[in-house]
């Protein structure tokens, strides 16, 4: 789970459930910054507005993983991201799930026609269609991956060093 700032300080009854049920508790940053096109101080302006309002409301540390807005990215962000602690994360299937023109359809074969192993899958739960998308998309994808052998982990579960 990456909330944005904005979301965790409007939302914050859904992220303390989320975070009560054990998900894993990132940071995608405060606002839509593209991260790429301001200067460092403004990333680390992003960066930590975020935790600090994601913190507020989940009261302990976020787990040290941050996801760019729109996989707006490069050797510079990743530098300042890590140097804040944060372990730079980034998606290879989009669900293209946050257009208010997002249906279940569009989601379930947006997903499934393009995962593959290790394949880490970026959903939303804030759009304008994800209660008729998303929410109605993901237990199907989550029962069709399984069935045909993939495994579900965490983003942690992932970048664990090989033989833990």
């Amino acid at each position: 789970m990456f909330p944005m700032g904005w979301w965790a300080a409007t939302y914050p009854d859904y992220l303390e459930q989320l975070d009560e049920a054990g998900f894993l508790i990132g940071t995608h940053g405060d606002q839509q910054v593209f991260l790429t096109s301001v200067a460092d101080d403004a990333i680390l302006e992003d960066v930590t507005n975020s935790v600090a309002a994601i913190e507020s409301v989940i009261e302990r540390d976020i787990d040290e993983f941050f996801t760019p807005y729109a996989a707006d990215t490069d050797e510079r962000v990743r530098s300042i991201v890590s140097a804040l602690g944060l372990l730079p994360v980034g998606w290879n299937v989009a669900a293209n799930d946050y257009g208010a023109d997002a249906t279940q359809a569009s989601v379930y074969e947006r997903v499934m026609g393009n995962v593959y192993p290790g394949a880490v899958i970026e959903m939303h739960l804030d759009g304008p269609a994800t209660e008729q998308s998303t929410a109605l998309a993901l237990p199907r994808i989550i029962d069709d991956l399984q069935a045909e052998g993939y495994e579900f982990v965490t983003v942690a579960d992932m970048v664990l060093p090989c033989g833990e």
